[in-house]
């Protein structure tokens, strides 16, 4: 069949392909927009040296000013590009990169072994492993951790309120210091854990990948269903013909 035996079956079938695409459409948007909303949690750490002269407070402010997580996520870059290029110069700054370079081999691997450990999470939450609920279940599932750059890392925890998600994170952040702490001291590097600010976000929901998907979806099956209807047509239509 040529490009215009198609578009002639799709006229043929015009309420059937269209009617099949904007019910495809619509359910799945509709489907989006009766999900409950999702809020966001997070906070980044910076790893680096016990005696690093790096200016904490300073950077600090800096954060504060760039409230949302992109920004923050920019700032890393930026600092980490800046970093190298003053490490060729200051045998300083190339020395904590090390120990940042170092942190993302060690201390990372621990990060993300403690997010995924249930019995510290359950700990760290106060949660009832024989009581636990379904929320509390999915909130479970969502706390992931993921690394921004060298000594850096971000802890991210969803809910469906800001409050929850806030205090959520607020319970963990204490509960995964202490247990750091505890780990880095004894460690032959010694390294010092700077928490940034808290950042609670509402998460936009993704009406136009769902619409997208759900339109290039309803138009592969509007398409094979015409052509199945079109093909049993001609199948009926043969079968009459043979008849007479």
């Amino acid at each position: 069949m040529e490009l215009f035996d198609y578009i002639n079956i799709i006229k043929k079938n015009f309420f059937i392909f269209w009617g099949i695409i904007f019910s495809m459409v619509f359910l799945a948007l509709f489907t989006v927009y009766v999900q409950p909303d999702i809020y966001q949690s997070e906070y980044t750490l910076l790893i680096s040296r016990q005696n690093t002269n790096h200016d904490f407070l300073e950077e600090e402010e800096e954060i504060k000013e760039k409230k949302k997580p992109a920004n923050i996520t920019k700032y890393v870059k930026e600092t980490d590009k800046d970093t190298q290029n003053n490490i060729k110069e200051n045998v300083t700054d190339a020395y904590d990169y090390f120990y940042r370079l170092e942190a993302n081999g060690r201390v990372v691997q621990i990060l993300n072994k403690t997010l995924r450990d249930k019995s510290f999470l359950f700990f760290a939450l106060n949660y009832n492993e024989k009581q636990i609920s379904p929320e509390e279940q999915w909130i479970l599932k969502k706390i992931k951790g993921e690394i921004l750059g060298p000594g850096y890392f971000r802890v991210i925890i969803k809910a469906h309120s800001p409050e929850k998600a806030q205090k959520t994170a607020e319970k963990t952040r204490p509960a995964l210091e202490n247990h750091l702490n505890k780990l880095v001291y004894n460690d032959d590097l010694k390294f010092k854990i700077f928490f940034y600010p808290l950042v609670t976000e509402k998460q936009n929901k993704a009406y136009f990948l769902v619409g997208m998907g759900a339109t290039f979806s309803g138009l592969l099956i509007a398409l094979l269903t015409i052509l199945l209807v079109e093909y049993f047509n001609d199948m009926n239509m043969n079968k009459e013909k043979r008849e007479q």
